[in-house]
């Protein structure tokens, strides 16, 4: 499918992309609005403009993932930064390179969510200085083995040194015979080196904020920074919130605004999309975490292929059975309904059968090998650090990432 690039080693140059490729702008640039305005030139004139439209767009991207990279690195360096911290730095920033509102309403909504959950998790670190303690406390039993809790910006990692303790720990809400089968798969393979937590019912402010590690499972060449590749997932958790958060403060605006809603039905095309969106998403989050924590390019892809693939895959797959269930119930159950539910069973049927086929699964696999490249293409070629291409390409999705890194290129070497 392609030659492979390493993600690591050689070529890191000293200068970091953001300060080579920049494109002074005076004004406000809104990519969407400017690019309407593109496509209204004659043919023969759009060629210039649009190259315009993609320096400024690259430039103003470039300058976004130094943002978010740099408001990281302060939060990690001092826990202790304020929100007007924060948000000083992204008006001083919003300033010199002209953001627009919706990406400033963002950028503040992320801050806003920052300072709400490192303050929960100071507070709760603060009322259980005892790591044994505060591992009863959010998992309702105490570890067996010695156990040490780091805290991070936007997380509590909890490192265990045994493994019982960890799959304790990650199905801490299930029964007895869950953890017992747990420890069984990971005698024979399973080597999961650390997980983040999403359940949390003794203290649900910490929902989306615990990560762990199983310590007796670490070694040099099994999977790069562990803590890392946890904070990554806990970094993009943070983003999706706020935008979530954005997202549902204009729904409710907008059905305000029309009272009586309307209804309809979806295709197979857009279940399916749907489908795959959820798939990419999952699988980009997984890959950037990998990437981050400097997992070799070897480990990246196989994992993807050999684990997260199938694994999202899966997910999605019983989503839809369930709902291909619940149709069957309502056709049985609901006369009236009997039409429509046989169109929503047949319709959800096509789509599994299309998620079953050999054609979609290589068609992820090669988004994921493409994506790897592009990466690599911005780390190796370019060298531009972990932690700024991450920021770049945390909203991508994922079948667009080697556009974007072909277009940072040839800004750079137009530059």
């Amino acid at each position: 499918m392609g030659e492979k690039i390493p993600f690591e080693g050689a070529g890191q140059e000293e200068e970091n992309l953001h300060r080579s490729v920049q494109v002074p702008s005076k004004k406000i640039f809104d990519p969407k609005e400017e690019l309407k305005k593109v496509l209204k030139f004659p043919k023969e004139e759009r060629r210039q403009v649009l190259s315009k439209w993609k320096e400024e767009y690259v430039g103003q991207r470039i300058e976004l993932a130094s943002l978010q990279a740099d408001l990281i690195k302060l939060a990690r360096e001092n826990p202790h930064a304020t929100r007007e911290q924060l948000i000083a730095i992204l008006n001083q920033r919003s300033r010199e390179h002209h953001f627009t509102e919706e990406q400033m309403e963002l950028a503040k909504s992320a801050i806003e969510l920052y300072a709400e959950k490192h303050g929960i998790i100071q507070a709760i670190r603060a009322e259980y200085p005892d790591d044994r303690e505060l591992f009863n406390a959010v998992f309702g039993i105490y570890p067996g083995g010695k156990v040490k809790i780091d805290v991070g910006p936007v997380t509590l990692n909890f490192i265990c040194s045994n493994s019982v303790d960890f799959a304790r720990l990650y199905h801490f809400d299930e029964n007895t015979l869950a953890v017992f089968f747990a420890l069984v798969r990971r005698l024979f393979g399973n080597k999961t080196l650390g997980v983040s937590i999403n359940s949390t019912p003794f203290l649900p402010e910490l929902k989306g904020s615990i990560i762990a590690e199983d310590a007796s499972m670490r070694t040099e060449k099994n999977g790069g920074d562990r803590t890392t590749h946890e904070e990554q997932h806990a970094f993009r958790r943070l983003l999706e919130e706020a935008a979530r958060r954005i997202e549902i403060a204009k729904d409710i605006n907008n059905a305000a605004n029309d009272p009586v809603g309307r209804e309809a039905e979806a295709t197979e095309q857009e279940i399916l999309l749907h489908c795959k969106e959820n798939i990419e998403a999952q699988i980009e989050d997984e890959l950037l975490a990998f990437l981050k924590g400097r997992a070799s390019d070897r480990e990246v892809l196989s994992r993807m292929e050999g684990y997260y693939i199938d694994k999202y895959l899966r997910i999605e797959k019983k989503i839809l059975e369930r709902d291909l269930s619940d149709a069957e119930t309502r056709r049985a159950s609901e006369p009236n309904a009997k039409e429509k539910s046989e169109r929503v069973r047949q319709l959800i049927s096509r789509v599994i059968e299309t998620l079953n086929s050999p054609k979609f699964y290589t068609e992820i696999g090669e988004e994921v090998f493409s994506a790897a490249h592009a990466y690599g293409i911005l780390n190796y070629r370019l060298g531009i650090p972990h932690e700024e291409i991450a920021a770049l390409l945390a909203f991508e999705p994922l079948p667009k990432w080697i556009k974007l890194a072909n277009r940072i290129v040839a800004q750079k070497e137009k530059g």
